[in-house]
């Protein structure tokens, strides 16, 4: 048996984040998503945003957005219920870090 620890480590800033939200804004509308969807983007050394990937499901950083103190999953609620979001606002800068324990089992033919 091999046991492995893996860490995932996320940012949450402040800076460029109106930017970036405009940008989900209109991908959201030309999808027509509703609800939570997670989109990654790379920024590059010009500070020019690119998509990476668009996945219509909670990301495994929600945890990470729920601690700098907004509600994913309420509000992917409220959005099929029909009540308007809460405003994304004075959430905290914050560096987190999730670990994970790999664990691989083999038996030999």
């Amino acid at each position: 048996m091999i046991t492995k620890y893996i860490c995932v480590t996320m940012k949450l800033f402040r800076e460029g984040w109106y930017y970036l939200l405009e940008l989900c804004k209109k991908i959201s509308e030309l999808l027509n998503i509703r609800g939570c969807v997670n989109i990654e983007f790379i920024e590059t050394d010009k500070k020019i945003y690119h998509v990476l990937e668009c996945n219509v499901r909670f990301s495994a950083g929600i945890s990470f957005s729920h601690m700098a103190g907004y509600n994913f999953v309420k509000n992917h609620l409220y959005s099929f219920a029909g009540i308007k979001s809460d405003e994304l606002h004075d959430y905290k800068n914050i560096f987190a870090v999730k670990r994970y324990t790999e664990c691989l089992t083999a038996t030999a033919e």
